[in-house]
């Protein structure tokens, strides 16, 4: 069978729809709003045209003033993700309702605006920050960018950097004192250990031992 493919004008039909839904929201003074397929088990169905699984008819919509309403219903915390499949399987099982928490998806090298905002919320809504990452050279990175400034960005790490942000993830002494299982390290991460060796945020004792373990291992 012959699957369908979407049309490069189709997908600018339904990204303008999506903007534009934005857009009218904001010349008439009101939050921009956006509205999505829910993506959960309970919003997926088989199309026999195309013989895939699609998402159903459900819609959600999400607005700019989310944060300060759940602000409203007694946050904890704020837990910034790196890994897209995690922060879709958190926010389906409800874990940020359970652990009355915001969840934040990183998507790969935080932009500036998502580290103003967590910087934000931490320090005018008095949050603690978990920063859940996996366990390789480059999430050291991306928490150092968020917890410590980038590199590219230090003249403004002021107004970036969350200092009060927590590194949760898989570490390297984690592996040695439960077993489990690892990958080689390649050219590349080997590099990129070497690099963070002398970079100055992984100055701390702490990081200098968990870099080294992880070169040995």
């Amino acid at each position: 069978m012959v699957q369908q493919r979407m049309s490069s004008e189709d997908t600018k039909v339904a990204m303008h729809s999506v903007v534009g839904e934005m857009y009218d929201k904001i010349v008439k003074g009101e939050p921009p709003t956006m509205t999505l397929p829910v993506r959960t088990k309970n919003n997926i169905g088989f199309d026999k045209k195309l013989g895939v699984y699609k998402y159903g008819k459900k819609r959600s919509t999400r607005d700019a003033t989310s944060l300060g309403s759940a602000k409203q219903h007694d946050i904890n915390f704020i837990m910034a993700i790196e890994t897209g499949g995690m922060f879709d399987r958190l926010v389906e099982n409800g874990f940020d309702e359970d652990f009355k928490c915001g969840l934040l998806h990183l998507k790969g090298q935080p932009a500036r605006s998502t580290r103003r905002i967590i910087k934000r919320m931490s320090e005018e809504w008095d949050l603690p920050v978990v920063v859940f990452l996996d366990g390789d050279p480059w999430s050291f990175r991306i928490f150092a960018s968020i917890a410590y400034g980038a590199i590219k960005t230090a003249h403004i790490s002021e107004y970036l950097a969350t200092p009060s942000a927590t590194y949760l993830g898989i570490t390297a002494d984690d592996i040695m004192a439960y077993e489990l299982p690892s990958d080689d390290l390649s050219k590349k991460d080997i590099e990129a250990l070497n690099a963070e060796l002398s970079d100055p945020r992984f100055a701390d004792s702490w990081w200098q031992e968990q870099i080294n373990m992880m070169l040995e291992l």
